[in-house]
């Protein structure tokens, strides 16, 4: 762990001092055989001018292979809740995003799909302080700070509510660089959208299961075979915390649609996982 660590610190030093947007072909020639080097994506600031005079980084590691929101908020006097970054990320093999930053308090918040193409999130906050020698109160000296956020993914049962997991926290002082670690588990559905059995097909058996879903709602019977959180996720389509009459009748213009050989789609615009290649 520590290793990987350092040698993200290294890419993180030659990356500030060209700004490249990948990670240096050393990268690749130091990681071992059996693990692909990361593929570090420096992100640019959605203020044009905005030009960190400090080498303080957040650096999010997303190696679930999730597609990720990345949001970083920076907090002080003069930029009281300002938007930093604001990223959409697709699914990448062992991606790190990188955001340079100067010292200030600072919010990140991840959002992550909760099933395939699904418009339902979970979420990971983190509140946290980029300080740099001058003023910290640490007993190290050091001139940089580096805050990662390592994720990993994690499927759950169907009755279990998802939520993000802060598994570990570690910080330790590496070559004049202070380096603060959260490991965390995002915890998803093997799902996909509008799957309300999980047979991996959205089809009329899933609109017939969410119109009676729907059905027995509206008329307010208790039953034991209600929609657990995992066919909420997936079968609430316009993502307004319930399954409804309007979630029924997208789920049945998506399977009449891929019937009639067309590429489906969802009414917010998320492609659909099952149909990327689908070529008409």
């Amino acid at each position: 762990m520590k290793t990987f660590i350092l040698r993200i610190a290294a890419i993180f030093c030659a990356a500030t001092a060209c700004t490249a947007a990948a990670a240096p072909a050393s990268a690749a020639e130091s990681a071992p055989a059996d693990e692909a080097a990361p593929v570090v994506t420096v992100v640019e600031s959605v203020i044009s001018d905005y030009v960190p005079t400090s080498t303080d980084v957040i650096a999010v590691h997303g190696k679930s292979g999730t597609p990720l929101h990345i949001k970083v908020v920076q907090h002080s006097p003069e930029r009281e809740n300002l938007v930093m970054y604001d990223n959409q990320f697709e699914q990448a093999e062992n991606p790190v995003y990188m955001y340079h930053v100067e010292p200030g308090q600072y919010t990140v918040t991840i959002n992550y799909p909760l099933v395939y193409s699904g418009p339902m999130i979970g979420s990971y906050v983190s509140d946290f302080t980029i300080e740099n020698a001058d003023y910290s109160a640490e007993p190290e000296i050091f001139s940089q700070t580096q805050y990662h956020i390592e994720l990993e993914s994690k499927f759950i049962e169907a009755q279990k509510k998802a939520e993000s997991v802060l598994t570990n926290t570690e910080t330790q002082f590496k070559a004049g660089a202070k380096q603060i670690i959260n490991s965390v588990t995002l915890e998803r559905y093997d799902c996909h959208r509008g799957d309300y059995n999980n047979d991996t097909k959205t089809d009329l058996h899933d609109s017939r299961d969410t119109l009676k879903e729907y059905v027995y709602n509206f008329v307010g019977t208790e039953r034991d075979d209600a929609a657990n959180p995992m066919q909420i996720a997936s079968c609430d389509i316009d993502a307004d915390g319930k399954i409804g009459l309007r979630d029924q009748r997208y789920i049945l213009t998506f399977y009449t649609t891929a019937m009639v050989k067309l590429k489906p789609t969802w009414p917010d615009g998320i492609e659909d996982v099952r149909f990327k290649d689908f070529v008409e």
